[in-house]
């Protein structure tokens, strides 16, 4: 809402309790139903992006010892890679 409203409206029972521009709406709510509603919004979503910012750190890491694994196996085999990856002889059936 903040990147593409032009008009943001909060409602709370069926009543309108605040209606501004994004700017004003998310950075100084005038309404303390509001303060309290982006307060509670905010802090989930910052949860949600510190769990999320974890998962992708690890995951990063967990690739990065995966491929340091796979060279320290390459460079301690006596097989080459590029054996590994020719193709094999195939007997013609005729």
């Amino acid at each position: 809402a903040r990147k593409v409203a032009t008009r943001v409206i909060f409602m709370d029972g069926g009543e309108i309790i605040e209606e501004n521009d994004p700017e004003t709406f998310f950075n100084k709510p005038k309404n303390d139903r509001t303060k309290l509603f982006l307060s509670q919004i905010l802090n989930h979503y910052n949860k949600f992006l510190n769990h999320w910012n974890r998962r992708v750190a690890v995951s990063a890491s967990r690739s990065a010892r995966k491929r340091q694994q796979c060279c320290r196996l390459y460079q301690a085999s006596p097989v080459s890679i590029g054996a590994l990856l020719a193709p094999h002889s195939v007997q013609d059936p005729s």
